[in-house]
């Protein structure tokens, strides 16, 4: 690697540091409570921005996945288009996934369309439109409230891991929002939260969600190696290994 590309990547790391070290003092400054440090912050920040989900032997395992990515893009938006290729290539590498564009064997579907909802609930004939079966539509449209005009949805397998994604962006939305939307559901599509449902702000405003994903892949690995033929690793020591993670790559 050339000098000038190794320094690139130390200044664009640190900025990302820096930048999310403000974001986290800006919260814990509006959180107004003196007692709240950095730490408990983060800490917060990482619980509510991981989720867990029960396996078939009903224990709770962390929702990400697992297998590479297989994402199907139905947008005539250049923007969206752009932002969605970005996003996808971006997380798949921060969990260390590899990941194609495709139009068969899909597990994430990224799309634009417009009235995706019916009285709040995702309108089938779009499901249908994207390859699902009557049944399957049937099911998301009971599950899933669209009526923000930004639609997710996610189903896991049997082992608690996200399988497969749906973001679906309603093009009545302003165009700043609509590209927020769709990668804000690509986000939720590799399993982070975004503060329970929250959209962000702007389409490009997710390098911290970037280093969460790396922790949680660093530590799907030293947490897997550590419990081999044990008992299945609990949230807390996901949560705590995120920490301390997440910490020393702002402290780097």
């Amino acid at each position: 690697m050339s000098y000038s590309r190794h320094f690139a990547r130390m200044r664009c790391a640190s900025l990302i540091s820096i930048s999310f070290i403000l974001i986290l003092t800006s919260y814990t400054a509006n959180a107004g409570d003196g007692t709240n440090t950095l730490d408990l912050v983060l800490r917060d920040w990482i619980t509510q921005n991981i989720k867990f989900v029960a396996d078939k032997e009903n224990r709770e395992t962390i929702f990400v996945r697992q297998r590479p990515i297989r994402a199907y893009i139905k947008s005539d938006d250049v923007a969206v288009n752009l932002d969605a290729k970005n996003a996808v290539a971006n997380f798949a590498d921060a969990f260390g996934l590899e990941h194609s564009f495709a139009m068969s064997d899909i597990n994430m579907i990224i799309a634009t369309a417009s009235d995706i909802s019916d009285h709040g609930r995702p309108k089938k004939s779009i499901l249908i439109g994207l390859g699902f079966p009557e049944s399957a539509a049937n099911k998301i449209a009971e599950e899933s409230d669209w009526s923000s005009g930004c639609g997710t949805y996610d189903s896991r397998n049997i082992d608690g891991r996200l399988s497969v994604s749906i973001v679906v962006g309603d093009t009545s939305l302003p165009p700043k929002k609509l590209r927020s939307c769709i990668v804000t559901g690509i986000i939720f599509g590799f399993g982070m939260r975004v503060k329970g449902q929250d959209i962000l702000d702007y389409s490009n405003d997710y390098m911290q969600f970037l280093l969460l994903a790396r922790s949680i892949a660093h530590c799907e690995k030293t947490i897997g190696s550590q419990n081999s033929g044990q008992s299945k690793p609990k949230p807390d020591d996901y949560i705590e290994c995120v920490f301390d993670s997440l910490r020393s790559k702002l402290t780097e």
